[in-house]
């Protein structure tokens, strides 16, 4: 298959629509969009973005990451107002399906499974925040780490090449980030090296921050 036709509504396109779609490839760190005007969609086909609003050159990064299957561009559209906010790549590498604005605009106006697919994004996303305030206000920092390596890890490891670009990524402190991670050895939740953390107790680091969001 074709990149292109991993576009999930690519099936309705027109075949000019079809041939104006271009595959993008960018690394980690590089801007993947800015928010003022958005002339483009991009929806992502591997890879991870974050937005993050530019307020007096501070970046204040939110709390969602845009993954596979996601139209970044999508809430600036449909609210219609520009913003300062930037999507930056997260991941080492990012592929997306660059689509003209046209494109959107049409299927929104005219594919009832279009805007079903928009509105499924939207509360996805909306419950993802959610979810993420929720254990930082009531478990705070630890509820949030617990959270993320549960999240990220893969057969029970959490592989870090640099572990200032995760403290980055969850908005914490190093002191935090740090003693909350020897707390969680201690109670042998995790084993941590230099390049990795490893899982020894998953429900214990889920009974850190579930409880809060279930009731």
């Amino acid at each position: 298959m074709d990149d292109k036709e991993k576009f999930l509504f690519y099936n309705l396109l027109t075949n000019k629509e079809k041939e104006s779609l271009k595959i993008k490839n960018y690394e980690k760190g590089e801007v993947l969009t800015y928010f003022e005007n958005v002339h483009k969609f991009y929806f992502i086909l591997d890879g991870e973005v974050r937005i993050f609003k530019n307020l007096d050159k501070m970046l204040l990064a939110s709390v969602s990451i845009l993954t596979e299957g996601y139209l970044v561009g999508l809430l600036r559209f449909l609210t219609g107002k520009g913003t300062n906010d930037e999507a930056v790549v997260l991941s080492e590498t990012l592929k997306v399906v660059e689509i003209e604005y046209d494109v959107v605009k049409r299927l929104k106006n005219e594919s009832i499974e279009f805007n079903s697919y928009l509105i499924n994004l939207v509360v996805k996303r909306s419950m993802e925040t959610v979810n993420v305030l929720t254990i930082k206000n009531f478990s705070g920092i630890k509820g949030i780490i617990a959270y993320n390596l549960i999240k990220y890890s893969k057969d029970g490891y959490l592989y870090i090449e640099n572990y200032d670009v995760i403290i980055k990524y969850l908005n914490i402190s190093h002191n935090g980030f740090y003693s909350t991670l020897n707390k969680l050895v201690k109670d042998k939740l995790i084993e941590k090296s230099k390049n990795s953390i490893k899982i020894l107790d998953f429900q214990g680091l889920k009974d850190i921050y579930t409880d809060f969001l279930y009731q």
